[in-house]
């Protein structure tokens, strides 16, 4: 691994643990997707390539009413997480 994606990885890794790193991703996904959080209210959303299912622990979080199914290749993981 070169430096650089070793940067990188830790950054994401930071990014998706923390709760203010959630928050800024979930915002960045609504943001380019074009959604509300409202918009997700009953909502059944799949995140494929979820990573440590950072967007399923935001919406959580902040008590936003879906379930979010995560999937991730890389570490075999699979969740459900029904608020």
């Amino acid at each position: 691994m070169s430096d650089h994606e070793g940067k990188m990885e830790r950054f994401l890794n930071l990014e998706e643990t923390s709760k203010e790193g959630r928050k800024e991703t979930f915002e960045r996904y609504a943001r380019c997707l074009g959604f509300t959080p409202g918009d997700l209210r009953n909502k059944e959303i799949l995140d494929a390539g979820a990573g440590s299912a950072g967007f399923a622990d935001y919406t959580r979080e902040a008590g936003l009413s879906c379930r979010v199914d995560s999937i991730d290749r890389g570490d075999f993981m699979i969740s459900g997480v029904d608020q």
